[in-house]
């Protein structure tokens, strides 16, 4: 005795490519929608960064300048001259070695430089294997 039919199902026709991928207009789409969020987001913090650092800032201020020697002391602006000037950025080997495991050149620096290379080597290695398996993946595609 024939079962009776249930009611028809709707099935949708296989897209081209196969696979269950999504039609590249909807990835652009979503691309573009999760960047259009990102740079919206990023325009809100800075603008509540604008708000809440406050508005003083640098006040301008009159300079005055002090002049050590007048002009035509020659014997004075030889002096000044011959004085080695203290600097800013300390020349090589003036500075210390690092003392604790913290202080610049510290283990604990070199560590976390070499581990930000190997997490960005990482980064390189995924894009590049995930770039490539698009690829043979699309060349199969078209191939088959």
């Amino acid at each position: 005795m024939p079962t009776p039919a249930g009611p028809p199902t709707a099935t949708a026709p296989p897209r081209a490519g196969g696979g269950g991928r999504r039609p590249a207009t909807e990835e652009r789409r979503s691309l573009l929608v999760a960047g259009a969020v990102f740079f919206g987001i990023l325009v809100v913090l800075i603008a509540v960064a604008g708000v809440f650092a406050g508005g003083g800032g640098d006040e301008h201020t009159s300079a005055t300048t002090t002049v050590a020697c007048a002009p035509d002391d020659a014997a004075c602006l030889a002096a000044q001259r011959s004085v080695e000037r203290p600097a800013i950025i300390p020349k090589p080997g003036e500075g210390h070695a690092p003392q604790s495991p913290g202080d610049r050149g510290g283990w604990e620096q070199i560590a976390v430089f070499v581990a930000l290379l190997v997490a960005l080597a990482l980064i390189v290695a995924l894009v590049v294997r995930s770039g490539r398996r698009a690829r043979a993946r699309a060349a199969a595609d078209s191939g088959a």
